[in-house]
């Protein structure tokens, strides 16, 4: 039996099981840990749309997606079905310099608060069907709070067709400000100047796909999760 490992676009040319996966990395370390359960071979292929196409083919038997992508390509196919979740997934979170406990601690219990009442799985069952969302309103009478963000994470934070960013992530910002009674200002910063900008107090917080590491933590103050990003494997029908 053949090592849970990734090789690029062959076909299932032997008596063992394929999980097909495109080369985005976090789809792909998503795959490795669910073929490594079944005893499966992991192959990829340059884009979610080609890895479908060999499950829909027969040269796969499934395909791991990100929850957004499994969404849209079951809707798009009526032999793809989902078959489970994988154990494997990213947990986002806010970010901050070490001297913003207080904000910090206010992000958590609006956090809490929205999950609570469901409006965080509105806006992510919202922005996967392509419906609109409208966030509330802030009274804006605790100032401006500024975040950045960099808008290359397709659903999560991205650009709109009219240039506005937009996303998951946005509109959670946008409710946390909202509950707590900020004004939220977005600033939009490559990924790899993200610390570099709250650290130099040009920005108060980020959100924007960012998840907690032993060597951020060592330096920077991180927010309960406010979204869970999944992993699904589908199967034909």
């Amino acid at each position: 039996m053949a090592l849970a490992s990734c090789k690029k676009d062959e076909e299932n040319t032997f008596e063992q099981t394929i999980v097909a996966v495109s080369s985005v990395s976090g789809n792909v370390d998503a795959a490795r840990e669910f073929a490594k359960s079944k005893g499966a071979e992991c192959v990829t292929y340059s884009t979610d749309s080609d890895a479908v196409v060999a499950t829909l083919n027969g040269k796969a038997d499934y395909v791991v997606l990100d929850e957004y992508a499994g969404n849209l390509f079951e809707k798009e196919n009526d032999n793809l079905v989902f078959s489970e979740k994988c154990s494997y997934n990213i947990e986002y979170r806010a970010c901050f310099t070490y001297d913003n406990t207080e904000l910090c601690n206010d992000f958590n219990k609006a956090i809490k608060a929205l999950k609570e009442n469901g409006t965080i799985d509105k806006i992510k069952t919202a922005v996967y069907n392509n419906e609109e969302y409208v966030c509330s309103k802030s009274t804006g009478d605790k100032g401006t709070l500024v975040m950045v963000c960099d808008p290359i994470f397709d659903n999560r934070v991205c650009f709109d067709d009219n240039g506005v960013v937009t996303g998951t992530d946005v509109y959670i910002a946008k409710e946390v400000c909202s509950y707590l009674g900020y004004t939220l200002v977005i600033e939009t910063v490559d990924f790899e100047n993200f610390f570099s900008v709250i650290g130099n107090g040009e920005a108060d917080f980020i959100m924007s796909c960012v998840e907690k590491t032993e060597q951020r933590a060592e330096h920077y103050l991180f927010s309960d999760i406010y979204s869970t990003y999944d992993y699904n494997v589908y199967k034909l029908k």
